[in-house]
C-alpha cells in the first residue's frame, strides 16, 4: 500500500509540474507515456484498452458524437452482421476498433508491422487508413494502387524481364507491371469469366459535333522510346492465349473473339468484327509487310478432320434477313496502290495461293478449289475474269504447269458450247501452227454443215462422189394403194389433195440396208456382209429435181425441203405417159 501511495504522489507532481503523465519514467517524452520493464521477467507490461462485447458497444451508439473521434476499444465478441447499427456496422468480428467520428473503423491485424490496408464493405476494393481519416483513392486487393498509365517508355538493359518492371512516376509513387505466377492459374472456377467482364457504355448521347470521334473500350499502346536502339525479336500490343490443360472437352476454342454489333435501329457505314492494319513508316527494308497473319499449327497425334488457315464466312445466323445485298464475298482481296505510291513492284497478285508440303503423302493437291451450291441463281461463275486490258502482255490465265482437264464442254467465242470443245468465231475461228507432216494414211478434218470437224480418210476424198442419183422410187400419181399416214414415207393428205414423199429416209434406209437382205423374201442384197454403204446426215446434202413430167406433176405445187422432204399435187384428169417420172439428184455440200 506505500508502494502504491508513492506513485500516486509522482505521478501528481509530474502533472503539475509537465502537464504530461508518465508511467514507470520520471521524463514522460509525450503527453501520456507508458515505459515498460523489459528487465523485470515478472512484471506485465502493455496497455489495455476498454474492453467491450459487441452487444455493449453498439448499446452506447448514442454516446460517441464527433466529440469521441480517435476513442479506442477492444471488442471481445463481434456482433452478427444483421444485427449491426449504422455506427457498430463494422464491427463483426473480435479486435481492435476505433471511432472516425461517424462509425467504428477496424484496426487491420497481420503480421506486417506496417499494413495499414482495409478491406471495405464491398468486399472489392481495400482503403488505405490513416491515423486520423481514410484516404478515398482505390486500391486492389492485394495492396496495388489501381492507376491509369498513358505514354510509357520501357528501357532496360537486361534481357531477363520475368521480374516486375517499376516505373517511377512523377509524384514519387511506384508502380508495377507484374508477370503472372503459376499460382495464379485458373483451376475451378466457373464465375471468373463474369469476373473479370468489362463494360463500357457512352453516354454523351447528345453530341454530334465531331463525325469523327472514336471511342475506345481498350486502348493499348506499346512503344519503344525514340533513342531506343535495342534490338526485339517480338512487339506484340495484345497476346491472347486460351490455353486448354484440362481433359475435358471444349466446343469452342478461341484466341481471341471480336464481334461488331449494329442493333435493328441504329446506322453504321462499316462494320468490321475485326479489323488489322500494319503500316512501315521506315526506310529500311522490311522483309514482311501484312495486315493480318493467321497460323494454323498441327502438333499432336490425334486426327484432325480439317486444318484451316483462315475461313472467312459469310452467315446469318438463326435470324433469317430480308436485306437487299448488292455484293456477297466471303473472302475479298485488293491491293490499292495510288499514284503517291512510286516505287518498282515486281510481281503484283490479287490473290496468291502457295502449297509447300515436303513429306506428308497427300490424296488430292489443290492450288484453289472452288465449290458452289447456288440454287437459285441467274448466272453461276465458277471463276470469272474482269476484261485484261492492261499490259505488253495480257493473259487471263496462265498456266506454266501440268496438262488441264475439263470434264464438261469447253466454249471459245460462245456463252452455251454443245460440245467438248466449241470454237466460234465470225472469221478465222481455228489456227494451228506447228503440225506435223502427214503421211498418205493420215486421216483429213472436215467439218459438216453445222461446224462439226469429222475426220476422212484420204481414200474416201479421192472416191468420194460429189452428187448422187436418189435410189428408185415409184412416186404415186393416183390414189390407188397410197397411204393416208404421215407417219409412213410416202403418204396422201386429202385436205390438200398434196403428196408427201420422205426422199432423205428412203435413201438412208435403203443406203443403210434396212430392209430384208437374208430372207426368202428379202428385197435388197449385198456381196460382202461386213461392207457399208457411206451415209450423209440430212444437213450434209443439197437436194435437186433435175427433171419431172408438168403435164402431170403441177408445177406450181412441187416443193423440196432442205431436210429432203418431196411435196406436189397432181393435175386433174392428167395423163401419166413414159415421159411421167422424175430425176432426183442428192449433192454432198
Amino acid at each position: 500500500m506505500k508502494r502504491n501511495f508513492t506513485s500516486f504522489i509522482l505521478l501528481s507532481a509530474v502533472m503539475q509540474l509537465n502537464a504530461q503523465v508518465g508511467i514507470n519514467t520520471t521524463s514522460p517524452k509525450a503527453t501520456f507515456d507508458v515505459t515498460g520493464n523489459p528487465d523485470s521477467l515478472t512484471k506485465i507490461d502493455g496497455i489495455i484498452a476498454p474492453r467491450l462485447t459487441g452487444v455493449q458497444l453498439k448499446a452506447k451508439d448514442a454516446a460517441y458524437t464527433v466529440e469521441q473521434k480517435a476513442s479506442i476499444v477492444y471488442v471481445t465478441t463481434g456482433l452478427v452482421a444483421t444485427e449491426t447499427s449504422p455506427k457498430t456496422s463494422n464491427v463483426t468480428t473480435e479486435g481492435y476498433y476505433y471511432f472516425d467520428g461517424v462509425i467504428w473503423q477496424k484496426y487491420a491485424t497481420g503480421s506486417s508491422i506496417n499494413n495499414i490496408w482495409v478491406r471495405q464493405n464491398d468486399d472489392k476494393d481495400i482503403a488505405l487508413i490513416y491515423p486520423l481519416g481514410k484516404e478515398t483513392e482505390r486500391y486492389s486487393q492485394n495492396g496495388h494502387k489501381i492507376v491509369d498509365i498513358d505514354d510509357v517508355f520501357y528501357k532496360s538493359s537486361s534481357s531477363d524481364l520475368s521480374t516486375d518492371i517499376s516505373m517511377n512516376s512523377t509524384n514519387g509513387n511506384d508502380y508495377f507491371l507484374r508477370k503472372m505466377k503459376s499460382s495464379d492459374f485458373v483451376t475451378n472456377n466457373p464465375n471468373l469469366p463474369e469476373s473479370l467482364r468489362k463494360e463500357v457504355t457512352v453516354v454523351d448521347k447528345d453530341d454530334n459535333s465531331n463525325s469523327t470521334g472514336r471511342y475506345f473500350h481498350q486502348y493499348d499502346l506499346l512503344q519503344s522510346a525514340p533513342d531506343n536502339t535495342r534490338n526485339f525479336q517480338y512487339l506484340y500490343t495484345q497476346y491472347s492465349v486460351a490455353d486448354h490443360m484440362g481433359q475435358g472437352e471444349v466446343g469452342f476454342l478461341s484466341g481471341l473473339v471480336s464481334n461488331g454489333i449494329l442493333r435493328k435501329s441504329s446506322k453504321a457505314r462499316r462494320i468490321f468484327g475485326t479489323y488489322s492494319q500494319a503500316t512501315s513508316f521506315s526506310d529500311e527494308e522490311v522483309l514482311f509487310l501484312k495486315g493480318a497473319y493467321n497460323f494454323a499449327s498441327p502438333r499432336g497425334t490425334g486426327k484432325i478432320t480439317e486444318v484451316i488457315g483462315s475461313h472467312n464466312f459469310v452467315y446469318n445466323f438463326a435470324k433469317a434477313t430480308s436485306s437487299a445485298i448488292d455484293n456477297v464475298s466471303a473472302t475479298l482481296s485488293e491491293t490499292s496502290l495510288d499514284d503517291k505510291s512510286t516505287g518498282q513492284i515486281q510481281d503484283l497478285y490479287g490473290h496468291r495461293i502457295v502449297n509447300n508440303v515436303t513429306t506428308n503423302p497427300v490424296t488430292n493437291t489443290y492450288g484453289e478449289r472452288i465449290t458452289s451450291t447456288v440454287s437459285n441463281t441467274v448466272n453461276h461463275f465458277g471463276l470469272y475474269i474482269d476484261n485484261i486490258s492492261t499490259g505488253t502482255n495480257k493473259w487471263s490465265i496462265y498456266s506454266n504447269g501440268g496438262s488441264s482437264y475439263f470434264k464438261d464442254n469447253v466454249g471459245i467465242g460462245t456463252d452455251a458450247p454443245n460440245k467438248a470443245l466449241h470454237v466460234k468465231s465470225s472469221s478465222d475461228p481455228l489456227r494451228l501452227e506447228g503440225l506435223q507432216e502427214g503421211t498418205a494414211s493420215n486421216a483429213l478434218l472436215v467439218a459438216d454443215a453445222n461446224g462439226v470437224v469429222k475426220t476422212m480418210m484420204p481414200t474416201q476424198m479421192s472416191t468420194m462422189p460429189q452428187y448422187f442419183y436418189v435410189p428408185s422410187i415409184v412416186l404415186p400419181t393416183s390414189l390407188l394403194d397410197v397411204s393416208t399416214s404421215n407417219t409412213d414415207d410416202i403418204y396422201y393428205t386429202p385436205l390438200s389433195d398434196t403428196y408427201t414423199v420422205k426422199l432423205y429416209n428412203i435413201y438412208q434406209k435403203q443406203f443403210g440396208m434396212v430392209g430384208d437382205v437374208s430372207g426368202a423374201n428379202r428385197t435388197a442384197l449385198r456381196s460382202n456382209a461386213s461392207s457399208v454403204l457411206k451415209t450423209f446426215a440430212s444437213s450434209e446434202l443439197d437436194y435437186f429435181v433435175t427433171y419431172f413430167d408438168n403435164s402431170v406433176f403441177d408445177p406450181a405445187s412441187i416443193a423440196l425441203s432442205p431436210e429432203g422432204v418431196l411435196t406436189y399435187k397432181i393435175i386433174t384428169n392428167s395423163k401419166p405417159t413414159e415421159k411421167t417420172f422424175m430425176n432426183i439428184v442428192f449433192k454432198v455440200k
